[in-house]
């Protein structure tokens, strides 16, 4: 008697096992969360101002310094190049596939930024300027000094992604993609001593250099938004790309002249560097408030954003440092990251 429950067990199994087999389970389907447009083109573009900030370290026009000062060698404060916010704008059109609600997207920033740092001391006074701009050893102080950092960068990216609920009020979009980007920096740095009566001694120095590079790699995010109702949404962007990059040119020049206007040619210097190759990473983070409604019975869909983003492109700042006045050659590169954060606001149509 108690076989007879143990064959009942297998028969159920075996006819389960069966219609499984047949009918094979049905996965999970993340509803698409794309805009739809009534007889649309499956096309939306995007139009966006940016108000950015860029930083960068090791950026100093050099230390005002007490000669006054009986306890220590060095004693006073850092001059820093005055980093603003500049504008800058970026297009994007996107077109929505048949397969699967995935969507492309292609978007083109361009930025340019500049700061500025100058110092111009009393003759009479017990303070002089440090440079960290020239070759150690050769010059000691300055009286004056002035400063200026160009920037210029241009992004091109091309994303593939989707759009898809995660709940009643949240959807998210990764992407996969390829970036593109052409990053130019320039610096110019003068000193000078006006003041010196001696005419063979150094009156003015002069620094300039160039960084010029090209990349371009692969790219990763993901788009988190949440519905906060009446069309208002809280919004949430990542995203990381690797690239691999080539400095086309990379230049520094010294020139230095005595207060006769007699150029001191035992202080000149050019160096130029071309073809360095590396691999760069940068990342870049978004949080920003949205709004969003359709026109003409559902033919176009507005959208309006506001929002705050921060960057950073890891080892930026190739501009060669000198570090060892026994040794000329002997250099510092790179010196740092490239910071960028700011406003962006940005309008884009559905239709």
């Amino acid at each position: 008697m108690k076989i007879f429950p143990l064959l009942m067990l297998l028969a159920t199994s075996f006819v389960y096992g069966q219609d499984e087999a047949c009918c094979p389970p049905t996965f999970g389907y993340n509803i698409p969360t794309r805009i739809e447009i009534c007889d649309g083109r499956d096309i939306y573009t995007e139009f966006s101002f940016i108000y950015w900030k860029a930083t960068q370290p090791n950026m100093d026009l050099g230390i005002v310094s007490s000669l006054s000062d009986q306890t220590y060698l060095v004693n006073g404060t850092i001059a820093s190049l005055n980093f603003n916010y500049d504008p800058g704008f970026q297009i994007g059109l996107g077109y929505n596939l048949g397969r699967d609600d995935w969507d492309l997207f292609l978007e083109y920033t361009w930025y340019k930024n500049n700061a500025h740092a100058s110092v111009s001391l009393d003759p009479t006074s017990v303070y002089i300027l440090y440079p960290a701009w020239q070759l150690p050893g050769i010059f000691i102080s300055f009286l004056n000094g002035d400063e200026k950092w160009n920037l210029k960068m241009q992004f091109l990216d091309l994303e593939l992604g989707r759009s898809y609920g995660v709940g009643l009020d949240l959807s998210y979009r990764p992407f996969v993609g390829i970036r593109a980007n052409w990053i130019h920096q320039e610096m110019e740095v003068n000193y000078g001593n006006p003041s010196f009566p001696t005419l063979f001694f150094t009156n003015a120095l002069s620094i300039t250099q160039s960084s010029k590079c090209w990349g371009i790699g692969p790219r990763i995010g993901i788009e988190t938004n949440w519905n906060l109702g009446a069309g208002f949404t809280f919004f949430g962007d990542s995203s990381f790309d690797l690239l691999f990059t080539q400095y086309t040119k990379l230049k520094i020049f010294q020139g230095a002249s005595a207060a006769s206007g007699q150029t001191l040619s035992a202080s000149q210097l050019f160096l130029k560097e071309k073809n360095i190759q590396a691999v760069r990473a940068h990342f870049d983070s978004e949080l920003g408030f949205g709004y969003g409604t359709y026109f003409f019975c559902r033919m176009l869909y507005f959208t309006i954003n506001a929002s705050y983003q921060f960057q950073v492109f890891f080892d930026q700042n190739m501009f060669i440092s000198f570090t060892d006045s026994l040794v000329p050659g002997k250099t510092q590169s790179p010196r740092g990251n490239l910071y960028v954060h700011g406003l962006m606001t940005s309008v884009s149509f559905d239709f």
